[in-house]
């Protein structure tokens, strides 16, 4: 096993789940959940993924992205939807509209943390 890291197993209450932990290129520890053991994940898999890891931070200077917001991602959205989709101008103004108002609520959180129900309400 190559140095600098390591694989976790970790008995849930839904079985056992496999996780790795290293440190990335700007030294920061980073533990990543690979996978459970009920879709068929294994130690020798969670040991691969940690290799590969720890190659991409060795070579490479790999660090862990940093989690896009609502706000981020909207932008990105829009901006490609405009330039490939050739919106015409009602649309463009119905998604202004409509992403206003979900920025307004959303602001800054985590785009991971934002679930259709609460887009609903």
């Amino acid at each position: 096993m190559p140095s600098g890291g390591c694989a976790i197993r970790y008995d849930g209450k839904r079985g056992i789940v496999w996780k790795i932990k290293y440190r990335d290129g700007a030294d920061v520890q980073v533990k990543e959940t690979i996978g459970a053991e009920r879709d068929g994940v294994t130690l020798k898999q969670a040991e691969s993924e940690l290799r590969d890891r720890l190659h991409r931070v060795e070579r490479h200077g790999w660090q862990k992205p940093k989690p896009v917001t609502f706000t981020d991602y909207a932008e990105q959205w829009f901006g490609e939807g405009q330039r490939k989709r050739a919106w015409k101008p009602k649309t463009l103004l119905a998604y202004r509209t409509v992403l206003r108002h979900l920025e307004a609520y959303f602001q800054q959180q985590p785009l991971g943390a934002v679930r259709p129900r609460d887009v609903a309400a």
